[in-house]
């Protein structure tokens, strides 16, 4: 039997040889049958190869058997390094952070180590989790530092400045970026460097200044689709349509959502479509169209559990409030705000908590709790928080105050709104600042020509920014 066997190794080593070329993973299977000592680096180079084309299921098969056959410490730790990279890219979060805690038990020294311990922190960060990934990349730093690995500083502090988004800390979240971008420089990686500088975009988000974020979200994305890193580019998805929004340039945003969608899908990059899909949903309330509005916040509602990213869940609730208050569904529109406010308020204060009271103040039909909602929204806007809570916050306050007809209340929300957006105009609150004061003018002293003048002039302005559902406050105004 033994020459049988030799013979099915020749054979064996001889396909493997021909594939070798032509197929990664059969060059590798062959390699595995021919019991050659090179199959676990041939599945780890099949593994990646999968993993670049998105093919995820294939990638984790490959590098699953690659650690069963793999002979040195060093290439078992690689494959187990790949594994939890797939994991979390598959958006299985807490089996990614699982494999590389193991790849961190095996680490066959202090660089893996440091590799291992940035894994955990990624996945960590998708959780939410902001103490426990800036702890762990805190451990990391020294190995990074101590071994001279530019690539895992670049990583390092790319986490580090996400955190700081989540967190609001813009300044913390600013100053990371800028030394991820030159240690990526340093290690010439253009992903990272694209990643950060929509991370300095990300900071610039946080301060309001959102024309600059656009532009650096924009250059980002350059950076992305000229050296075809489709999974940069689908990440970044979100955030242009957003700032697009706050330019009041909703056609633009809607495309590129759509567009984005299609890159996102082909990706399998789903913290970023859940994002999207939110940015979507209240997209299409200003386009009237709140049941598909509702049905895109829907599908981001599974996303964020299937992936278990709740810090973006309290905003699920929020736009299912708006889209059933814009479908006018009072009460389940009341029940899913009171639970998007209280979320957010526990689990994602920095980023979601004044905008979610915001929505609330504005859904509440019971006056006290309505003005108890916008007066903690505004406490909270005291602290380091993310700048689109400010945006938000106050465009649905000055609803709120104008619907109860509380003018003076209405006029000083515009005016802070005024005030936090004084560095960068923005066309977005513009509108919405003057149509408040209109509305409340007008209230005041209902047939002064001026001011209807005025008001017909700005309805014009409103339809051709798209901004729906900021429409029929003025059409009333006028027919008084």
């Amino acid at each position: 039997g033994s020459l049988m066997s030799q013979r099915r190794q020749l054979l064996h080593s001889r396909a493997a040889a021909w594939f070798r070329e032509r197929d990664g993973l059969l060059h590798a299977t062959h390699l595995d049958k021919a019991d050659d000592e090179g199959a676990a680096l041939a599945y780890f180079a099949a593994g990646r190869a999968f993993a670049a084309g998105f093919h995820y299921d294939d990638a984790l098969a490959a590098a699953k058997r690659g650690v069963e056959v793999a002979i040195t410490s060093d290439v078992r730790f690689s494959l187990e390094l790949l594994s939890g990279d797939v994991l979390r890219d598959a958006g299985q979060t807490d089996p990614s952070i699982a494999a590389f805690r193991a790849a961190l038990d095996s680490a066959p020294d202090d660089g893996a180590r440091c590799k291992a311990l940035i894994g955990v922190a990624a996945g960590l960060r998708v959780l939410g989790q902001a103490d426990e990934t800036l702890a762990t990349i805190d451990q990391a730093q020294p190995l990074a530092e101590a071994q001279d690995m530019p690539l895992e500083l670049a990583r390092i502090h790319l986490l580090r400045g996400n955190i700081g988004f989540l967190q609001g800390d813009a300044a913390l979240c600013e100053r990371e970026q800028q030394l991820a971008l030159s240690h990526a420089r340093g290690a010439g990686s253009v992903e990272i460097e694209a990643q950060a500088y929509s991370g300095i975009a990300d900071s610039q988000y946080m301060e309001g200044r959102m024309a600059s974020a656009y532009r650096n979200f924009q250059l980002a994305d350059d950076i992305a689709k000229t050296h075809e890193l489709i999974a940069v580019q689908a990440g970044g998805v979100p955030a242009i349509a957003h700032t697009l929004v706050l330019q009041a340039r909703l056609r633009d945003a809607r495309s590129s959502i759509i567009e984005g969608l299609e890159l996102i899908r082909r990706v399998g990059h789903f913290r970023a479509e859940a994002i999207v899909r939110l940015n979507y949903s209240s997209l299409l309330c200003e386009f009237g169209l709140p049941e598909a509005a509702l049905e895109q916040a829907e599908i981001s509602g599974d996303i964020v559990k299937r992936i278990g990213a709740k810090v973006w869940e309290p905003l699920v609730w929020s736009n299912m409030a708006l889209c059933r208050f814009h479908q006018g569904d009072r009460a389940g529109s009341i029940a899913a705000a009171r639970k998007g406010a209280t979320m957010a308020v526990e689990t994602s204060r920095a980023l979601l908590g004044a905008w979610a009271l915001g929505i609330l103040g504005l859904i509440a039909e019971d006056a006290k709790e309505s003005g108890a909602a916008l007066e903690q929204g505004e406490a909270i806007l005291a602290e380091r928080v993310v700048g689109h809570c400010h945006l938000w916050f106050y465009r649905y306050a000055m609803e709120a105050s104008l619907n109860a007809g509380h003018f003076d209340a209405a006029e000083y929300h515009a005016n802070r709104l005024e005030e936090f957006t004084k560095a960068e105009p923005l066309r977005w609150s513009d509108i919405l600042i003057a149509r408040c004061r209109l509305l409340s003018a007008h209230a005041r002293k209902t047939n002064d020509g001026q001011i209807r003048a005025e008001l017909l002039a700005l309805k014009t302005v409103i339809e051709q920014a798209d901004l729906g559902t900021a429409l029929p406050a003025i059409e009333q105004a006028l027919k008084s």
